[in-house]
């Protein structure tokens, strides 16, 4: 059986706050979370759909102080979880 494919061409987010070293660590298995995410929207998604995304704008996501890497890498798997959703609702 196939599954669903998402192919996403740009993901721009801005990280305000961060250092790039900090930034590359957050963005490291993103993929993975974001798996975990989308599978709480099963049922957008046929076994054989493929979706293509052009872009996804998250804008600027500033970091607080205080705000663990933890916190930050899942308010970013969030936005881009929510980001899918919305683009698979609008089709």
């Amino acid at each position: 059986m196939k599954s669903p494919k998402i192919t996403i061409d740009r993901l721009a987010i801005r990280l305000q706050g961060v250092t790039d070293d900090s930034a590359h660590t957050l963005v490291a298995g993103l993929g993975e979370e974001l798996l975990v995410r989308l599978a709480e929207y099963q049922s957008l998604f046929t076994p054989d759909k493929v979706i293509n995304i052009d872009s996804i704008n998250l804008g600027n996501i500033k970091s607080t102080n205080g705000q663990n890497s933890h916190h930050l890498k899942s308010a970013i798997t969030s936005a881009v979880t929510q980001a899918i959703v919305q683009e698979i609702g609008d089709r």
